[in-house]
């Protein structure tokens, strides 16, 4: 972690300490630092790579909010709708109550590349009749 944002500016003491102790709840779930990028955490699994991102955005700088902005990335476009919104609902779940936020984006726009219809926390976490531990992707997140 280094006290700089996405753009280049120093971030101040507290608030760097604030994003530090996100960082480290969030590597004792198996998110790791990325190399090129600092403050930007990621967690990979076969089909799919989740980040949280604790640099900041233009339109929310981290110094107004401290919370990692948490996104997704699918590396096999053929998995089931229902699939991919299983695996970011249990990902959420695992997370447990560590500081996050979603962009925008995700809730409200589709995901172009991804085919993904818009995203509203009250449809992400309704699984469907069959409830939650039964149908294909489940139990499939182990960090690899």
């Amino acid at each position: 972690m280094e006290p700089i944002d996405k753009f280049g500016n120093t971030i101040y003491p507290r608030v760097f300490q604030r994003m530090c102790l996100i960082a480290a709840r969030l590597t004792d779930h198996g998110y790791q630092e990325t190399r090129s990028k600092p403050n930007l955490l990621r967690c990979h699994y076969h089909h799919v790579t989740f980040w949280a991102d604790l640099r900041g955005t233009t339109e929310v700088y981290i110094w107004e909010d401290t919370r990692a902005l948490w996104y997704w990335q699918f590396h096999d476009a053929t998995l089931p709708l229902l699939v991919r919104k299983r695996m970011i609902a249990m990902e959420w779940l695992r997370l447990g109550n560590i500081p996050r936020r979603l962009s925008r984006e995700v809730i409200y726009n589709p995901d172009t590349t991804d085919e993904m219809p818009p995203m509203r926390m009250d449809n992400l976490f309704y699984i469907g009749s069959h409830g939650w531990g039964e149908g294909p992707g489940w139990g499939q997140l182990n960090p690899g």
